[in-house]
């Protein structure tokens, strides 16, 4: 999932959380404030609910919203699941010990996600 959305200005003059933005402002959607607040550390439960089913949350929206909404948005979602599911049921993921990580320090800036930094996976076979 890519960091930002596409970027949108608003339409009038309003305020949001204490800023104010006039008209033309342009407002770019940051995903990964909602998703990682805690980038060092898988935490499943932020999507699995106390019954073990998935939680969707409404403002994690990768797929747009409203009539831009992708058709195929729940293809996609299912390929993603099963691929990565299979994946993590096949594989084991480990960070080369070898190979510097990546800071989680350094901020987010626009279009990161077309040049991440390098990192460095071993993947070997569950069996």
């Amino acid at each position: 999932m890519a960091p930002f959305d596409l970027f949108h200005a608003s339409t009038e003059n309003t305020s949001f959380e204490g800023y104010d933005m006039p008209t033309g402002t342009l407002i770019v959607p940051n995903h990964l404030l909602y998703v990682h607040h805690d980038p060092e550390n898988f935490r499943p439960e932020g999507f699995i609910n106390p019954k073990g089913k998935i939680h969707k949350k409404e403002y994690i929206i990768p797929f747009s919203i409203g009539e831009r909404v992708c058709a195929e948005e729940t293809l996609a979602r299912d390929g993603i699941f099963l691929f990565l599911t299979k994946s993590f049921q096949q594989f084991e993921f480990q960070a080369d010990p070898g190979k510097p990580m990546p800071s989680m320090n350094k901020p987010v800036q626009f279009f990161d996600f077309l040049d991440p930094p390098k990192f460095f996976v071993i993947v070997t076979d569950r069996s």
